[in-house]
Formats: structure tokens, sequence, C-alpha cells
């Protein structure tokens, strides 16, 4: 059996992170996580609704959209 390599997004849910653009207040941003052992950027909006500045640690709670994460700030 292969694997055909596709990032399945879903697995990408409890994954932490950190925020690559800044995610505006009712915005979308960008940010990076490691899906299936790959670093990879993914369009993010924040759970709250707030911003979450660049650089700041996150984890996704869901995903939208097909390719948009849900994410939360994290200490």
């Amino acid at each position: 059996m292969q694997a055909d390599g596709t990032i399945q997004l879903d697995n990408a849910v409890g994954q932490e992170g950190s925020v690559y653009l800044t995610i505006p207040e009712g915005g979308s941003g960008q940010v990076r996580v490691t899906v299936q052992g790959a670093l990879k950027i993914f369009d993010a909006v924040s759970e709250s609704g707030g911003e979450i500045p660049t650089g700041e640690n996150i984890k996704v709670t869901k995903v939208i959209s097909g390719s948009t994460l849900v994410v939360r700030k994290i200490s």
C-alpha cells in the first residue's frame, strides 16, 4: 500500500503552531502548523474573532470552508 501524500486538514485539529501573518480582528491571516509530519502554511481565523499577532503560539480548534483553520491563542 502506498500513501498519496495528500494533506488531510482534519489532522490539523488539535495541533499547535504559530501565526505567520497577523490574523486581524474579524479577518483572516496565516498560520504555520505541522500536519502529517510536514510544516505547512494555512489560512486561518481566530476562534474569538479577535486579533492574533505574528509570532503568537496557536492551537487549531477546527477546519472551516474546506481549507481555513480556526485557531485560538495559547500561552
